[in-house]
């Protein structure tokens, strides 16, 4: 009796069911049974950019110290750094960390130069007080000169009306003539020195003004991107399978929290609404340790059943 094609197939695929039901099954138990922090979640380094500036190894090390924010509070193994097996953690280079790193360098030039600006502006109130010293003191030298040429040319006058000076008047306004001749020297000294200070003055203020100006122009480009709100770091499931991305970060402490930020959602931690927190939607936080929105999110998600 010729063999039935159609019950064989349908005992294919029953045998072919029963084994993916069975391999389903068993990839349950071993992953999921006691809770989702069961057994540790193994993950690989993948593209690493080093256009980060970055060696593969501290970035390894930054990776292990995320790994550790999550590991330590809950006080086991909840992922496993493979060669290759698991999903992939990967440094990707882009606009986002050129801005960062060109915004980096443009805020740097303008605390430098905003110290510079107060050093010179300090300078130039110093000149501006030693400027209008010497200039009042150039005025009232000025002044009592001419108050005193004025007395000594109504003496000439006077003593000329009266027919001409007797010999002692003659040698007393000699001397008045010569003293006043020597202190038009002493009152254009002064007068060099108001100018000398003048002009370093307004050397200053123009030195003053660029580096103000040079201050305002990278404040304008800083100020360009700084409301625009842009990934530093994701977490993808697909068909592709899962990886970690991170695209942006600032220093050591930030690249840390991000890549526990992304580790947290590997682990299933939604976002959280502590600002301080690693979860929260935003790398805005400085402290690299667990809030408590992340505590009690890893708290609840460890003891599940």
């Amino acid at each position: 009796m010729p063999p039935d094609n159609d019950t064989d197939k349908r005992d294919f695929r029953a045998i072919l069911f029963l084994i993916v039901f069975a391999a389903g099954a068993y990839f349950y138990h071993v992953n999921f049974q006691g809770g989702p922090c069961a057994r540790p979640i193994k993950y690989h380094l993948g593209t690493f950019d080093k256009s980060f500036g970055v060696s593969k190894e501290s970035f390894l090390k930054a990776v292990s110290s995320a790994e550790d924010l999550w590991e330590k509070k809950e006080g086991k193994d909840l992922f496993e750094y493979t060669d290759k097996d698991g999903f992939s953690v990967n440094l990707i280079y882009d606009d986002r960390q050129a801005i960062t790193e060109r915004d980096t360098l443009l805020k740097a030039n303008i605390a430098d130069n905003s110290n510079l600006a107060d050093s010179v502006r300090s300078e130039l109130l110093a000149l501006e007080r030693q400027y209008d010293l010497a200039s009042a003191r150039y005025e009232k030298m000025l002044a009592d000169f001419n108050n005193e040429q004025n007395a000594y040319l109504q003496r000439v006058k006077a003593l000329n009306k009266k027919g001409g000076a007797s010999g002692n008047e003659y040698q007393e306004l000699t001397a008045e003539r010569n003293r006043l001749s020597s202190g038009i020297a002493v009152i254009e000294e002064q007068r060099n020195e108001v100018n000398a200070i003048a002009q370093e003055r307004n050397d200053l203020a123009k030195k003053y003004n660029l580096v103000a100006a040079d201050i305002n122009e990278k404040v304008d480009i800083v100020n360009q991107t700084a409301g625009e709100r842009f990934d530093v770091g994701e977490y993808i499931s697909d068909k592709e399978g899962e990886r970690i991305n991170i695209f942006q970060f600032e220093n050591r402490d930030k690249m840390i929290r991000v890549l526990a930020h992304e580790f947290g959602h590997v682990l299933g931690i939604e976002h959280v609404s502590d600002p301080s927190s690693i979860m929260y939607e935003l790398n805005v936080g400085t402290k690299v340790s667990l809030g408590t929105g992340d505590i009690s999110a890893l708290k609840e998600l460890c003891e599940k059943k």
